[in-house]
């Protein structure tokens, strides 16, 4: 089997994406033990390459909910009916961010004449990343708040 590394790194930074969410809107107490970002990153790494080889798009989805609510049920002190909803609300945040940057490089792409650039999926990912860091960065500056603990 043949990892694809593309895949990886942009799933990595999908559980990046989440950490942020997690850590800077909703203030997340995290769990000390290092070794559950290791366990994390396997996971992710698994999943990655089982989408990769097998992956449809029902099986994609539940492995890639599955990820988010072991991300977030493994990193954070969090009760389980509280990860169960955040699994679903952050997978249709990041979806709707994630679409919403495709669209932009696929234009963007659409107009310099680029086609068949392998890394488009990992360009649209990074893309995603700094928009979220970007808009917490200034949700945060500008209110001066963030959610509390939801329970």
């Amino acid at each position: 089997m043949i990892l694809n590394i593309t895949a990886i790194i942009t799933d990595l930074i999908h559980i990046i994406k989440i950490i942020l969410l997690c850590e800077l809107l909703f203030v997340f107490e995290k769990q000390r033990d290092s070794r559950r970002y290791i366990i994390v990153c396997l996971v992710s790494v698994l999943i990655s390459q089982i989408v990769y080889c097998r992956g449809t798009d029902v099986l994609s989805l539940i492995l890639y909910m599955g990820l988010i609510f072991i991300v977030l049920y493994t990193i954070y002190y969090i009760k389980l009916w509280l990860a169960m909803l955040l699994t679903i609300g952050l997978m249709f945040l990041t979806s709707m961010i994630d679409t919403m940057n495709r669209v932009m490089i696929d234009l963007i792409f659409d107009i310099c004449r680029i086609s068949g650039f392998i890394f488009k999926d990992l360009i649209e990912s990074i893309v995603s990343l700094f928009l979220v860091f970007a808009l917490l960065y200034i949700y945060i500056r500008k209110y001066h708040r963030r959610f509390r603990c939801i329970n």
